[in-house]
């Protein structure tokens, strides 16, 4: 089965609804990528789009991080020469030094 060969497609940009062409070398490029769909936005409208979020991004209000789930890992014992978070050393006392 052959494929017909490429033409430019003219689009409306689903963002400011002008026209745009989607020429034949950026249907070449979506193909190469394995992209399945059309472009949605003129270069202007998906340049600013870009823009934004990567401003947001680095202003810390881009889209949340996903939260990594909880993982139940089983309470190792200490080892013998390791210490609890909360048990301090026991200090030496003068008759031990002597």
């Amino acid at each position: 089965m052959e494929l017909a060969p490429l033409q430019d497609k003219v689009l409306i940009c689903a963002q400011c609804g002008e026209e745009f062409v989607f020429t034949v070398s950026a249907q070449q490029y979506f193909l190469e990528k394995g992209f399945v769909e059309e472009p949605r936005r003129c270069k202007h409208c998906y340049t600013q789009l870009k823009k934004d979020k990567r401003q947001q991004d680095k202003n810390g209000r881009g889209r949340p991080l996903r939260e990594q789930p909880a993982v139940d890992a089983p309470e190792a014992a200490p080892d013998e020469g390791q210490l609890d978070s909360g048990a301090t050393e026991p200090e030496p006392s003068a008759e031990q030094g002597q």
